[in-house]
């Protein structure tokens, strides 16, 4: 991973998720408002995250009926698996995986923290809301750079 995604898709959405939960845990101090908080908002990203999935799909199948795959499939991108260089076509549906899988993850999590969520202590909401966003914003800033990707193949620039 080239060090400017690194810090696009990791770096920042762990700057903007803590920061986003200490100001959350410096103006809530009651478990009962904060199980409330992170229901809404839990149910906010499962709306959120099932329109992501289904842009996600959207790529993939894009990315596969495009005219343009035999050229896809031919480009040498600079990233590496094993040593070995890989096409873009790979590289591209590795990284559509990569995020499908933590949708899906995703939303069995708020699924799961919705069910369960108030039997937990404020420090345990708290983490579990880091993570949340954490995850959310990664996955938004990941959808980001995977529809610029298919919008310069599809223009037909490299890289």
């Amino acid at each position: 991973m080239r060090y400017k995604n690194l810090v696009f898709e990791v770096v920042l959405p762990l700057i903007f998720s803590v920061i986003g939960v200490y100001f959350l845990s410096k103006n809530v101090s009651d478990i009962t408002i904060l199980d409330a908080i992170f229901n809404s908002t839990s149910n906010t990203i499962l709306s959120t995250l099932s329109i992501l999935v289904g842009f996600t799909l959207t790529l993939i199948t894009v990315i596969i009926s495009t005219d343009k795959l035999a050229k896809i499939k031919e480009y040498m991108t600079h990233y590496k698996i094993d040593g070995k260089q890989i096409t873009l076509y790979k590289y591209l549906l590795i990284n559509l995986s990569y995020t499908a899988l933590i949708e899906f993850f995703l939303i069995s999590f708020n699924i799961l923290f919705i069910s369960f969520g108030h039997s937990f202590a404020m420090t345990t909401i708290y983490l579990c809301m880091l993570f949340n966003a954490f995850l959310c914003v990664h996955l938004l800033f990941i959808s980001i750079r995977s529809f610029t990707d298919l919008y310069n193949i599809i223009i037909g620039t490299s890289d």
